[in-house]
């Protein structure tokens, strides 16, 4: 049993001095609360300062209202009451189960009301009613106005929390104030029963004003230090022992009997300022010296750490309290310390403190405020415009209904939107897949697997890849989690390359496919499969496991061969959108990484995406509508940046943005991992999301909105919050699509080329040869490729390229590389891609094939026709056979290469293809066509 819940066997509450909005995303302040540890929570201006300028935690809201156009004072309310309710959401089971004796959250009234009566009594009402929470307490700072605000509070029904309470003469009014409450309410005929308050005492905080106080007058020369320094350390306890006699009194007098026959509660002492200031004390001094019956004590962080390692719980005598208190006040009274003066310079110093501290919070979010605005790049009216017509249009009742007109009007893609709306709901419905892949990991690691290969394309890898990248250094709640590859290609060096990294006796391949008649993955299934059963005929089945929709041929093939575990994913969630279900979790787990924990934090972002979070503070909403009013202002391209750790990111982006929203001529281009060069080099349709960690890239992104770029920056502090960005870009997307008009759960065009694909490799089978067009040029090192309309007689390739990239207005150019997606051969293109960058100042994509055909093939089939294609192919150095299918997997790559060329062709793209004959693409100085 824990040390705090031993103290509430004795009648004595733990509550937690503070407030944080990543302790309540990432699970640890409900955690807390279902152990017993912590039975409720206080805040004040000052905890609220912390919480809100250290760190990132709060960046993104400030970042939402600001697009909204909320002003400094409003920002910062809507930053408090949402903390408050999530922690008194997370307390009221304790509050139920302690029959609303505990569970209570306290929040304080304006502390600059503090000598004001009337404004304090109408600030608390105005909290009271905004939170709207039973298990609120409303703070009121105990000064001669505070004390009449209390009576006045308690009367209206309002559960109050005294605070800066110091002296026990001000804690007799206190008291006073609240019985006086109490009556007021009886003599109206009004219950009181459902009314609770606290009186908090500060402690410590009086021993540090002693101490300071005896420093000067032995600085003096008045005293000697060995004189004094008995004294020291003792009148904080004791003056708290001393008014907890006076409560003790109060109690028990008729007054309170009368109250309590009606119903009336006790106005339990709570010991604030609880932490030890002095290192020579015990860090645990005013948890032990305070353990009394009916009383609080609010801990900070450090305070509760030490009490749960190493406190002591036994309940003190207080009985000589008064009598010990007032011999060391009058000796101290003898040495110069004047008491009266003393109780007033606390009260004035505790409530000028909390003013500074919410004046510097003002501050902070002011100036967070005019960044945003600023970094809006000239389209904040119109941003401020969208989000007041999408509030009275209805639009989050019309989102989550769901209202399929917002997307599709045709029957057949309503009945689509209707089945791929899952992942709204993903990161609550998908909790039972977590056991089953630790309990799966278990015996994996029992058994001796030391790796885990994901083999999948488009949605069924890009999100384990983000996770295994991102969580390389550590976070895991395994310590020993797989060591999780991903392999989405058909190129045989790549293939070759991923089957040198592995111990295949001790890798478990995780054959991910929704429809499970992906091409590229039954190939590689039934590659890793033959040389699975070579290492281990009799059960080659144990190494692999099987994600897929329920009933696909994946799953019937996963059953036929005894595979170790079928995962069924959530069949109304389409590839793109399931980061966060089966395909995306289930890798994750087997990497050792805490899949409650990920889903923890995306739930926080769904509470904070859902149809109960204003437009003007829902993150999902607001990066929404701008992306959309850059679209409609001619931005209609998204350079992704990222800090190093969060590269692997920007592929899941850019599928997301890509085939979601480049359809019917329409669409939004995403950049990823596009070489940086200086901030006047970006052309002007372009906005810019920035993936901010370390701050790397701040000088290039400051520069960015000095020149009117639109950007956007999104805060992570830690690696976890992926997940809630995961999610905030899935509602973001959905959303724009709906505001561009085009359905964002279908992609009519991926299968152009895969058909076309299909075609040729039937022909293949038939007639062992692929058959080529529209040569342009070939000599022994290239051959060219194209439908260019150009006069070809006695054109060189460099003339050749230099024509096909004749840009116009708006532009871009896409290198599709159907090559391995290696570090050696990924340099050699950059440098390409950052070459034509600099000539042609316009945006320049990179995608692998047959990868980015499940990711950005729509948009270049479907969006708009503003593309350059510029596809690189290779004749392979290496290959391997295809088990039962007759090919190897470089006919398959060439295939997937010439159906992507010939799709693009019938949707009137300019598209070039370079092949080279004879050196691959290391050999081969291929920069020099562009130069």
């Amino acid at each position: 049993m824990n040390n705090s819940k031993k103290l509430h066997q004795l009648n004595q509450s733990i509550w937690f001095d503070n407030i944080d909005r990543n302790l309540i995303k990432n699970g640890w302040l409900r955690d807390q609360i279902e152990k017993e540890v912590i039975f409720g929570l206080t805040s004040n201006p000052s905890i609220f300062k912390k919480a809100i300028t250290t760190g990132n935690g709060y960046s993104m809201d400030i970042q939402s209202m600001s697009w909204a156009g909320l002003d400094t004072k409003l920002i910062y309310e809507h930053l408090v009451i949402e903390d408050i309710r999530g922690v008194s959401d997370l307390l009221y089971p304790t509050h139920e189960a302690t029959k609303q004796v505990d569970g209570y959250v306290s929040l304080e009234v304006d502390p600059a009301f503090a000598n004001n009566t009337e404004l304090t009594v109408e600030d608390a009402k105005r909290l009271w009613n905004l939170v709207d929470r039973k298990n609120l307490m409303i703070k009121v700072p105990a000064t001669s106005a505070g004390v009449l605000a209390i009576k006045k509070l308690i009367a209206s029904g309002i559960n109050v929390n005294v605070t800066l309470i110091f002296s026990v003469n001000r804690y007799l009014e206190v008291i006073d104030a609240y019985f006086s409450g109490l009556e007021e309410r009886i003599n109206n005929n009004l219950p009181i029963n459902q009314i609770h308050s606290v009186a908090s005492f500060f402690v410590s905080r009086l021993d540090v004003k002693i101490e300071s106080k005896v420093a000067e007058i032995i600085q003096s020369g008045k005293v000697k230090e060995e004189e004094v320094q008995t004294y020291l350390g003792k009148p904080g306890i004791l003056n708290a022992l001393y008014a907890y006699e006076e409560f003790d009194t109060s109690i028990n007098t008729a007054r309170f009997k009368k109250i309590a026959k009606k119903g009336g509660n006790i106005q339990r002492p709570l010991w604030a300022s609880t932490g030890t200031k002095n290192a020579n004390y015990s860090d645990v001094l005013y948890v032990e010296g305070l353990l009394l019956p009916y009383t609080v004590n609010t801990v900070p962080p450090k305070t509760l750490i030490a009490f749960l390692d190493h406190g002591k719980c036994d309940v003190v005598d207080y009985s000589a309290g008064k009598s010990e208190f007032e011999i060391i006040e009058n000796k101290l009274d003898n040495f110069g310390v004047n008491f009266e003066e003393l109780w007033i310079e606390l009260e004035e110093e505790g409530v000028v403190a909390f003013v500074s501290a919410q004046d510097d919070i003002f501050e902070a979010i002011d100036k967070q405020h005019d960044y945003f605005q600023r970094s809006l790049g000239g389209l904040g009216a119109q941003i401020e415009e969208r989000i007041e017509t999408l509030k009275y249009g209805d639009f989050l009742n019309k989102f989550f209904a769901p209202d399929t007109a917002l997307w599709a009007t045709e029957p057949s893609e309503v009945d689509e939107v209707l089945h791929r709306l899952g992942w709204i709901d993903a990161p609550i419905s998908n909790r039972a897949i977590i056991e089953e892949a630790n309990h799966l990991l278990k015996d994996l690691k029992k058994d001796g697997f030391t790796h885990a290969l994901v083999l999948g394309m488009g949605g069924s890898s890009l999100a384990p890849e983000v996770f295994s990248k991102i969580f390389q250094g550590g976070e895991t709640l395994e310590e020993r989690g797989l060591n999780l590859l991903i392999l989405d290609s058909t190129d045989p060096i790549q293939i070759d390359e991923k089957t040198h990294e592995i111990p295949i006796k001790k890798t478990l391949f995780i054959i991910s496919s929704k429809s499970g008649t992906t091409a590229e993955v039954r190939a590689l299934l039934a590659y890793f499969w033959k040389l699975v059963e070579e290492a281990d005929e009799h059960t080659p089945g144990k190494h692999f496991i099987v994600i897929t929709d329920p009933g696909s041929p994946l799953e019937k093939l996963g059953l036929k061969r005894k595979f170790r575990k079928v995962f069924n994913a959530a069949p109304n969630v389409g590839g793109r959108y399931s980061a966060l279900i089966a395909f995306g979790i289930v890798p994750a787990v087997l990497a050792g990484i805490d899949g409650h924990r990920l889903l923890n934090v995306a739930d926080h972002m769904r509470i904070k995406c859902s149809q109960s979070s204003p437009l003007e503070k829902n993150p999902g909403f607001a990066l929404g509508g701008v992306i959309a009013e850059a679209y409609f202002n001619n931005r209609d391209k998204v350079t992704i940046l990222t800090d190093p750790i969060y590269n692997a990111f920007g592929s899941w982006l850019e599928q997301l943005i890509a085939e979601s929203s480049g359809k019917s001529g329409k669409g939004i281009l995403p950049i990823d991992r596009e070489p940086i060069v200086p901030a006047g080099n970006y052309s002007n349709d372009r906005i810019f999301y920035y993936l901010r960690s370390s701050g790397k890239l701040d000088g290039l992104v400051d520069a960015l909105v000095d020149l009117n770029h639109p950007v956007i920056v999104s805060y992570i502090d830690d690696k976890f919050d992926i997940a809630a960005e995961i999610y905030k870009w899935e509602i973001a997307i959905a959303a724009v699509c709906s505001f561009i008009r085009v359905n964002p759960f279908n992609q009519p065009n991926v299968q152009e080329s895969k058909s076309i694909t299909h075609g040729m490799i039937s022909a293949y089978k038939q007639t062992p040869i692929l058959k080529e067009r529209n040569l342009l040029f070939s000599n022994s090192e290239f051959s060219v490729y194209g439908n260019m309309d150009i006069e070809k007689k006695g054109k060189t390739i460099k003339e050749i390229t230099e024509e096909f990239l004749t840009i116009n207005a708006g532009d871009y150019i896409s290198i599709n590389a159907f090559l391995p997606r290696i570090e050696t051969y990924e340099n050699v293109l950059q440098q390409i891609r950052k070459h034509l960058l600099d000539t042609y100042s316009v945006p320049v994509t990179l995608g692998f094939g047959p990868r980015f055909l499940h990711s950005t093939g729509q948009l270049h089939k479907g969006g708009k026709n503003n593309g350059l294609f510029l596809i690189i192919s290779q004749n392979t150095p290496i290959d391997f056979k295809i088990p039962g299918e007759g090919m190897n997997f470089s006919i398959l790559e060439k295939a997937q290469a010439l159906g992507d060329m010939q799709a693009l062709e019938q949707n009137d793209r300019r598209v070039l293809r370079i092949h080279l004959r004879q050196k691959t693409l290391i050999e081969n100085n291929l920069i020099k066509l562009f130069e």
